[in-house]
Formats: C-alpha cells, structure tokens, sequence
C-alpha cells in the first residue's frame, strides 16, 4: 500500500508502478478531492481520494475574526475537520455533488 500527501503523487505512484509491472495487488490513495483524482479513483488507477479540506478556509476565516474582534474564548483549543473518502464505493454518488453547478450553489 502507498498512501500520498497528494492526488498527484499517489497517480505518480500508480505510473510508476505500472512502468516497473509492479501494479499487481498494490492499493495507492491520496489527499484533495482534486478532479485529476478524482478521474483517477474513476479509471481505476488510485483506490481513493480523501477530502472535504476546502471548508477549513471557511472555519480559520470565522476563527480569525472572532480573535480579532476579540471574542478568544470562542476559539477552541482543538479543531477536528472530518475528512471524507471518495472510491469505487461511492464514486458514483458523491461526483453528482462535484460538479461546477452543484458547487456554484454555495
């Protein structure tokens, strides 16, 4: 198993493997929801992505402003953001949810 801090290295991972004939029962998985990832997971040449990190932006912006207007006791001391996978199971459902439209609804 090869798990990547990135789409893109856990696909540079498979292309490597696929190069050396090495791709045989090896599972590789990366972080970002990116689309090229996501392609991936689609074409079976990484086993997942996990994702759901773009909402951090949101949550440190909210954070920042309550510091800075100084409500501190607001900002906790841990922040745990759920990551969400993205593979074969469930590729089907979740890439109805990735689309321009769907995100232009935010």
């Amino acid at each position: 198993m090869f798990w990547a801090a990135s789409d893109s290295i856990s696909i540079g991972i498979h292309e490597t493997l696929i190069k050396h004939d090495k791709s045989q029962d090896i599972i590789v998985g990366g972080i970002d929801w990116s689309e090229e990832g996501i392609n991936a997971v689609k074409k079976n040449k990484i086993a997942a992505t996990y994702g759901n990190q773009f909402m951090e932006l949101g949550w440190v912006t909210i954070l920042t402003y309550d510091f800075l207007v100084g409500n501190k006791t607001l900002i906790p001391d841990i922040i745990n953001t759920p990551m969400q996978i993205i593979n074969k199971n469930n590729i089907q459902t979740m890439n109805k949810y990735l689309t321009k439209e769907c995100w232009n609804s935010f």
